[in-house]
């Protein structure tokens, strides 16, 4: 859950509980932050998974449910143009490998 500390009109400290809404660029579906993946360019000039997100610039957001929206992204070239780089910038199957080497630990962490 996302919370955040707000200040109300009197100066007083208020809890807030607005979940930023990004969309995939895959699917193209509107989600809450923390259910997508951020996608940015890394410091060797390649587009790699943000898990922080906390790399500068432009980022673009998938779906972490284990859905096929990296393929439906990558034919529709939907993450260049997102990030605004070439086709030579994006590695799909080492992203492909990523996601999923991230959702099998998902799976396996005990709960």
């Amino acid at each position: 859950m996302w919370l955040a500390h707000r200040r109300g009109r009197r100066g007083a400290v208020r809890l807030s509980t607005h979940i930023p809404q990004r969309t995939c660029v895959g699917c193209r579906r509107v989600r809450g932050r923390p259910e997508l993946l951020r996608f940015a360019i890394g410091s060797d000039g390649q587009v790699t998974l943000d898990i922080h997100n906390q790399l500068p610039g432009r980022g673009a957001y998938l779906c972490a449910d284990g859905t096929d929206c990296l393929a439906q992204a990558r034919r529709r070239r939907a993450l260049n143009r997102s990030l605004r780089v070439g086709a030579e910038v994006i590695d799909y199957e080492a992203l492909s490998a990523t996601l999923g080497t991230l959702r099998q630990e998902v799976q396996t962490s005990p709960r």
